[in-house]
């Protein structure tokens, strides 16, 4: 019976270590659906060669070759939650500036209008302080005194 067991528990932990992880090209996907992209930069590393040569005169004469080899590595960028925070503290910080300014433009904005709007309400007092309104009410009154008069003289047996 133990070994039962045991065949059954391998058996388990094979299915297990055969079944959960995914393959590469899925991960893979998954970074380019989040918005990953992968660039190969080429980097040069300078490698000097010597070279021992004789000369005419029997001296051996040294010459160095520098060799630019290219390799082709993509360099990590390492980033660390404080590092990412920090980025993200700066950029709500950049929005708060914005906003506060924006939000400054518009009380000045609104306060404008409000002195225009007085100044036109104003002006248009203004206006009809220069209109004769007391002709047309005397006229008006006038009209109603002439009704008046006539309607008594014409009911008048």
């Amino acid at each position: 019976m133990n070994i039962y067991v045991r065949h059954i528990i391998v058996l388990l932990l094979a299915s297990v270590v055969l079944h959960s992880c995914h393959n590469a090209k899925y991960h893979l996907d998954k970074f380019y659906d989040k918005g990953g992209v992968i660039t190969c930069d080429t980097t040069y590393i300078n490698t000097t060669d010597t070279l021992t040569i004789k000369g005419a005169d029997g001296k051996d004469s040294l010459i160095y070759i520098v060799k630019n080899i290219p390799t082709i590595c993509p360099q990590a960028t390492v980033e660390t939650r404080w590092m990412v925070r920090f980025d993200n503290k700066r950029f709500k910080d950049s929005l708060k500036i914005v906003s506060n300014m924006y939000a400054d433009s518009l009380k000045a904005a609104i306060k404008n209008n409000k002195i225009d709007a007085k100044t036109n309400r104003v002006q248009i007092k203004e206006e009809n302080r220069s209109y004769p309104w007391w002709m047309i009410f005397l006229s008006v009154m006038g009209a109603i005194f002439i009704c008046i008069i006539l309607t008594k003289l014409l009911l008048r047996p």
